[in-house]
């Protein structure tokens, strides 16, 4: 008998008396879960937790066992976010963990990796799914496929690509796959968000593409190329014949065999039979590569008594079930407020087609329709997808604002055939106008960094936003979407005496839409590290380049980083404790001085720095900035892609590497020169000048605005294309100067669709 079981022999009252003592004594036993979730050559990845003590972080050793005996790799603290828990809705899914080998591992040695939680009694289990999936598409520019889970069929696994460079494998490409894939979701498949799509930028060489691998990261498990299912639609269905086309769309050139059968209570009457290999004029007229797929199929005699809509078409050899092109559009609604819809439609069986939309009140028995419009616009999403040419999106601006009882009952629609379109699973609800708000609450920084994007040479004296100015700046919060009100943009925000005052002030409701960027260079009471561990922000952006101390007070010109590690420790503790810590986003600049170190230092503040998103970046190549500088410190094409393959395996929700404008296209970055890129004209509040093209691409209900720290503000419209941007003006106002914020963004909204 131990001593530990003398306890039991004691009476109940005796032990909860003694329990305090005992403890000590007798510390209870961490009782670990967790998996791992990834075992490689190049890393191993998982979770872990401690269930008696779930406020901890635990520390992890990987151990490799050969028959030279067992070899400690390392050590790591499983503190990282981890994708998996927090879709399954875990409080705290920060248990993730995540270590790089130094040099890829043999196939014999990372196959007997171990990982040990500090303490424990065994090591972590190693996750052995049944997958399926293919791939369905295989370019030099993308992947697209689906990869599923058989016995967890909503857990979201990880793709990765990879290529042979220099005789070793390297990570091209990496995703996760929790897209809605509309291939199995068209088959019925109860399960469908499981596609993936990995984009290659650069394209991949043609002896890259040839021996490219897609496979599940940890695992290893490779996918194979789909038999792709035919593609096709019915156009006609009557009693005398059906019509409409089919294809192979991975061998255009074959022509499939096409069937009509008609199905009763007591089976299956065929009705024709034919191939599919006549020309088809809606697919010449949209200049599909090959419209000699289109089928007619003629019933001898003709029906009787027959429901149309009850004629089967059907690809012979695999059973597809054609729908009728009237009623195969596609499409999701991703907003639907009091004062606005979007989202786009498209019809595949005519991909040149503009679909006519109808904004329609469907309640009490009746109809209202209350807005109309095409489906004309670029969207961001198609474009991303490649879908065609991407111009299917549609943004209805309501002249008054709904009721909230007609809200509930407003659909959208084609008009040609009253297709409703679908609602995304994450639909806007609240009317945003504001793609974002670039705010300043002072109009200096207390560093002179020689990369800064704004010449803070000549400023001499501090701005500082008064509080009646910062009360009437956030009543725009509920007007903009997550991440979209910075309350820093071209300085430093904690040079604001009242920074504290103001994050304090910040209605938590509306406080994820907020984030600022700091260079923590400036020593600050605790209780601003306690306020923004308490805030709710969305996220905090800290600038670091360097982990050395002399890059990085050269970088961070005017900083200490002593000072700065600092105030470093000081937000993590807080954060650790804080009720609504922001998530935290780290920005670097890539130079010669500092770019060999980027790799690791990725991995520190991935590992141990509780990182969210790293982000490496180019220069905004303004003028001010010395030439010395750009001679000593900015980075040739070699270095850059010498660090854009030493980051390729990072997701792009890890890790952001901005490469230099024109990156990929030598002769453009050659004749460029010494250029200038533009930026954003942010340094003064001087109204851009706009060409009629420019002009032409604003969004309609989409604007920005720019505010300074004295409240003067420009409203700008939105253009289709990301930041940095130039819109045309429509308001130079003051913040405090405006009443009812609802209704002024209303005004500005009604001039974009003018």
């Amino acid at each position: 008998m131990s001593l530990s079981d003398l306890q039991f022999l004691l009476p109940a009252p005796v032990r909860a008396v003694l329990k305090p003592a005992y403890q000590k004594v007798f510390p209870p036993r961490p009782v670990f879960i967790g998996y791992l979730a990834e075992r490689s050559a190049r890393q191993v990845r998982g979770w872990v937790e401690n269930v008696r003590d779930r406020a901890q972080r635990v520390e992890v050793e990987i151990y490799c066992t050969s028959p030279a005996g067992r070899r400690l790799l390392g050590s790591t603290i499983a503190g990282l976010r981890d994708h998996a828990l927090a879709t399954q809705g875990m409080a705290d899914p920060n248990r993730g963990f995540r270590f790089t080998f130094d040099a890829p591992l043999s196939q014999a040695e990372w196959e007997s990796i171990e990982v040990w939680p500090v303490t424990a009694l065994r090591p972590l289990e190693t996750l052995s799914p049944r997958l399926h999936g293919y791939t369905r598409r295989v370019t030099d520019e993308v992947v697209i496929g689906w990869l599923q889970d058989a016995t967890q069929p909503d857990r979201r696994l990880s793709v990765e690509a990879v290529v042979t460079r220099g005789g070793r494998e390297v990570v091209v490409g990496h995703a996760l796959a929790d897209r809605r894939d509309q291939w199995l979701a068209r088959t019925g498949h109860p399960t469908p968000e499981c596609g993936f799509r990995i984009a290659f930028d650069p394209p991949l060489a043609a002896e890259e593409l040839a021996g490219l691998k897609i496979r599940a990261a940890g695992s290893g498990v490779g996918l194979d190329l789909a038999p792709a299912p035919p593609v096709g639609y019915v156009r006609e269905r009557a009693l005398t014949h059906v019509a409409g086309w089919l294809q192979d769309p991975v061998e255009m050139s074959r022509r499939l065999a096409v069937e009509a059968v008609l199905k009763g209570p007591g089976g299956e009457q065929r009705l024709a039979t034919g191939v599919a290999d006549r020309p088809d004029a809606m697919l010449a007229a949209v200049d599909h590569p090959d419209p000699q797929c289109g089928f007619r199929l003629v019933f001898t005699p003709p029906l009787t008594g027959v429901d149309p809509a009850d004629i089967v078409v059907r690809a012979s050899e695999t059973g597809l079930e054609l729908e009728d092109s009237l009623g195969a559009m596609v499409g999701y609604l991703r907003a639907r407020t009091l004062r606005h819809v979007e989202g786009w439609v498209h019809n595949p069986a005519d991909p040149g087609e503009r679909v006519a939309i109808e904004v329609v009140i469907a309640r009490d028995g009746a109809e209202r329709v209350v807005a109309t419009a095409m489906a004309d616009r670029y969207d961001r999403v198609l474009g991303a997808l490649g879908m065609g040419d991407a111009l299917h999106g549609f943004r209805v601006v309501f002249p008054e604002p709904l009721s909230p009882e007609d809200h509930a009952h407003l659909i959208v629609r084609a008009t040609a055939n009253g297709h409703v379109v679908e609602e995304a699973p994450e639909i806007q609800t609240e009317w945003r106008p504001l793609r974002y708000i670039a705010m300043d609450i002072v109009d200096n920084c207390n560093l002179r960094c020689p990369f800064c994007l704004f010449d803070h040479a000549p400023v001499h004296r501090t701005n500082a936003m008064t509080d009646e100015t910062f009360a009437a700046a956030i009543r725009l919060l509920p007007f903009v979407g997550p991440e979209g009100h910075w309350m820093s943009c071209l300085h430093e925000p904690s040079m604001h005496p009242n920074l504290t005052g103001f994050l304090r002030s910040i209605p938590r409701e509306h406080a994820h839409v907020m984030t600022y960027t700091t260079n923590l260079a400036k020593r600050m009471p605790d209780a601003y590290f306690e306020a923004l561990a308490d805030s709710g922000l969305s996220n905090i952006n800290v600038s670091i380049e360097s982990r050395d101390p002399a890059i990085y007070e050269r970088m961070r010109k005017g900083a200490r980083y002593r000072i700065f590690m600092e105030n470093w420790d000081k937000l993590l503790a807080a954060f650790a404790k804080g009720k609504a810590a922001p998530r935290l986003r780290y920005i670097a600049m890539a130079y010669k001085s500092n770019y060999r170190e980027i790799p690791a230092l990725i991995e520190y503040l991935r590992g141990e720095r509780n990182a969210w998103l790293v982000e490496i970046r180019d220069t905004y190549d303004v003028a001010h900035i010395e030439q010395s500088f750009r001679d000593s410190e900015y980075l040739e094409r070699a270095e850059w892609m010498w660090l854009r393959d030493a980051l390729a395996h990072y997701s792009p929700l890890e890790v952001v590497l901005t490469l230099p404008p024109g990156f990929d296209d030598v002769a453009v970055e050659a004749a460029a020169g010494d250029a200038a890129v533009p930026v954003l004209p942010l340094e003064t509040p001087t109204p851009p000048v706009i060409t009629l093209e420019q002009q032409a691409e604003a969004a309609p209900g989409l604007i920005e605005a720019r505010i300074f720290h004295d409240g003067e503000m420009f409203i700008y419209t939105s253009p289709d294309g990301n930041y940095p941007n130039t819109g045309v003006q429509l308001a130079h106002v003051n913040i405090r100067d405006i009443a009812d914020p609802a209704a002024f963004l209303m005004e500005m909204v009604a001039r974009t669709v003018e």
